[in-house]
């Protein structure tokens, strides 16, 4: 029964850490120089962090008229 509370902590530790490291790497601003992809085309993930970043920061670049 112990074994199964380790294996239990074992991964819940692993997912905590992979969402954890996740959320970090979605906040981290490009690099200074590097230009953001338009588009992207070659992934065509549905749930891509990169993709919904440049829409919402051109949303945000619009003027009102």
């Amino acid at each position: 029964m112990t074994g199964f509370f380790i294996m239990f902590g074992l991964l819940s530790f692993m997912i905590g850490l992979y969402l954890f490291s996740y959320n970090l790497n979605r906040k981290t601003n490009p690099p200074e120089g590097v230009e953001a992809v338009e588009k992207c085309s070659t992934c065509h993930s549905g749930s891509c962090s990169i993709r919904d970043t440049i829409e919402s920061k051109e949303c945000l670049n619009e003027t009102p008229q």
